[in-house]
């Protein structure tokens, strides 16, 4: 499923037929890291199959959907999603037979209820980021607080290693409510990252941000580590047995819940817990001084509704 995205993304390639003959072959069990990209990516292709009118195709994409999300260790399971998506799949089937305009309200429903469980493109738009710096000498600061440093793809964020006397890191603009999850792939290499969450502060005259914040490790080493800008950390216990490959991409997702945050790492719940201080703010990515390379993929953003749907 994830060959059959990237190349319909990245090279225009049609894998629709191949991904409904998976979806249609997809039985057993699988881990928690699994079973989060199998939903994702079969919503994807639920929610284009269901825009084209193509309800038969929408139900097979969404059969083993309802039932991964419908099992109550489902690691998936956000809240609401689980009973969105047996809706979801109930209509799918309703409409497949095809009835016309009486169907249309049916049809509204399906994907009003699609399109709210869609992960979209989260700092994709280089320009329009704040970027932010800090260093302990006034002559270490750089003219364009780090934007040059900082490398954008289609699909990746980096940032080359080498000697840095300053921390580095950008926000996105828009103030984030107060549910949201964020998933991304850490290059399990890559020394130290940390995520802005619930950022707010104003632009100092020397061109840094003076920035309150918490900070969320998202590295190998200190993975769920929380922390905030003021200086108190490991704010929530966390699973220190919890071993991430260094070869390899990890799978990352934070998730905020009002004043709750849930830390996952390739599927496994890495810390949980209730941040008093965790308000509507901003995200981003920060990275203290030193030589880390930082190597992000497909950082994507889920703003899930006020309540529970």
């Amino acid at each position: 499923l994830e060959a059959l995205r990237i190349r319909s993304d990245r090279y225009g390639i049609d894998g629709l037929p191949e991904t409904l003959t998976v979806a249609g072959q997809l039985k057993g069990s699988y881990t928690a890291q699994q079973q989060d990209r199998i939903v994702e990516l079969l919503l994807q292709s639920a929610a284009e199959t269901a825009g084209a009118g193509r309800w038969a195709d929408t139900a097979t994409l969404l059969k083993p959907v309802a039932e991964i999300t419908k099992r109550n260790k489902a690691s998936t399971g956000l809240p609401g999603m689980a009973d969105d998506l047996q809706q979801a799949e109930t209509l799918a089937r309703e409409l497949a037979p095809g009835n016309g305009a009486a169907d249309a309200v049916k049809q509204a429903e399906l994907l009003t209820l699609l399109k709210r469980w869609q992960f979209q493109r989260t700092f994709g738009r280089p320009n329009d980021l704040q970027y932010t710096q800090s260093a302990a000498a006034a002559a270490d600061r750089l003219q364009d607080a780090g934007r040059s440093l900082w490398k954008f793809s289609a699909e990746t964020v980096e940032l080359g290693g080498g000697p840095r006397k300053q921390a580095l890191g950008f926000l996105e603009p828009a103030s984030l409510p107060a549910r949201w999850v964020l998933r991304l792939q850490l290059q399990g290499s890559t020394p130290t990252l940390q995520l802005f969450a619930a950022a707010t502060g104003q632009q100092a005259g020397d061109g840094g941000r003076n920035i309150s914040a918490i900070l969320v490790n998202l590295d190998a080493g200190n993975v769920g580590k929380v922390s905030v800008t003021t200086g108190d950390s490991d704010l929530l216990q966390r699973n220190q047995n919890l071993t991430l490959p260094r070869e390899a991409w990890n799978d990352l997702e934070v998730a905020v819940d009002g004043s709750i945050l849930r830390v996952r790492a390739n599927g496994e719940v890495v810390c949980q817990g209730t941040l008093p201080m965790l308000k509507p703010g901003q995200v981003g990515l920060f990275v203290p001084p030193g030589d880390a390379a930082v190597r992000v993929r497909r950082p994507r953003l889920l703003l899930l509704s006020a309540t529970t749907p």
